[in-house]
């Protein structure tokens, strides 16, 4: 999706954001959940590059919140992260969305997950919005 956008990630590294877990409805986001982690990749953008990414992408319904994402292979950073301004409602549902995520996750080498249990439905009765 970085590509598409004209965007070229740098520095990808595999990292969780502590106390969050993957929220998958229409869209995908995470959502806070103590004691859970939300496995994904933090890459390094100039703030232009950011622009260049949301600006006229149907995306707006996401906004930036600070997080701390702990890197698999070093220490804590502190990171950006798009999360869904209004998390998904239960009853929201994307199967495709849950396949591509999975194949996305296991191609970057994060851990394996079952995303079954990420889907709104599961998570969004359980867990507290960001």
């Amino acid at each position: 999706m970085l590509t598409d956008r004209g965007v070229q990630p740098r520095n990808p590294r595999l990292a969780s954001v502590p106390d969050h877990q993957l929220c998958i409805g229409h869209l995908s986001t995470i959502v806070r959940s103590p004691g859970d982690h939300a496995f994904g990749v933090v890459y390094s953008l100039t703030h232009d590059e950011i622009r260049e990414l949301y600006r006229d992408s149907g995306l707006d319904v996401y906004g930036p919140e600070a997080v701390i994402a702990e890197l698999f292979d070093g220490p804590s950073i502190p990171a950006v992260c798009w999360i869904l301004r209004e998390p998904p409602s239960p009853d929201e549902q994307n199967p495709d969305l849950v396949e591509k995520l999975g194949r996305a996750m296991a191609e970057a080498g994060l851990p394996a997950i079952d995303l079954s249990r990420h889907t709104a439905a599961a998570v969004m009765g359980v867990t507290a919005p960001c």
